[in-house]
């Protein structure tokens, strides 16, 4: 006699299946709007939609703003604001598309995303979003994504030698001009 009881979840839904292994995962993809990203994937992805938009407002900028200044280069028109204000709306999505999706690996509702238009406390929410691991295994919000390809993680290393890179780049010629202007101050007094 075989009397093997089977153990179910008596609070499962009448067709679950439990298909799900601890080592599934799946492959997020970059403009999804849902699932969830790791740590890098949230920082590549940010520097990526960083990055490309702001070289086609820069190239949308060069061609407009001569009809936007209104004859005066100095001070911007309102239609002008009110473009610039236009071409941010999608950057701000796209953040708070990566946020949401960054907050679903921390197993958090996604709203909380929205504190990216807060000031201040946007601060210390993305370094919150860029540091907290996420969970380790499936969650509310879907299985764990896969591990990174090496596309990624060179994009991920990129923001930050390009961050430092350009503050290179600005501070060392203005730290050799202070030294200047104050080596010629200093032999102008007596």
């Amino acid at each position: 006699m075989n009397n093997a009881i089977t153990q179910e979840n008596p609070y499962a839904s009448p067709d679950h299946s439990e298909t799900n292994t601890p080592d599934e995962r799946y492959q997020p993809k970059i403009f999804s709007l849902n699932g969830r990203i790791g740590r890098l994937r949230y920082f590549a992805y940010s520097w990526l939609y960083n990055v490309l938009s702001m070289v086609v407002i820069g190239i949308l900028v060069a061609i407009f703003l001569p009809a936007l200044t209104e004859g005066d280069p100095e001070a911007p028109s309102g239609t002008m604001l009110a473009v610039m204000a236009l071409l941010y709306l999608p950057i701000f999505f796209c953040f708070i598309v990566a946020a949401r999706r960054r907050l679903h690996d921390l197993n958090s509702n996604g709203w909380l995303s929205l504190l990216v238009l807060v000031p201040l406390v946007n601060f210390f929410f993305a370094i919150y979003l860029l540091v907290w691991p996420g969970t380790s295994e499936a969650n509310d919000y879907g299985l764990r994504p896969t591990s990174n390809p090496v596309l990624l993680i060179l994009l991920g290393l990129l923001g930050p030698i390009m961050v430092i890179g350009i503050l290179a780049a600005v501070a060392i010629p203005a730290y050799q001009d202070f030294l200047e202007q104050s080596q010629q101050t200093s032999l102008q007094t007596p």
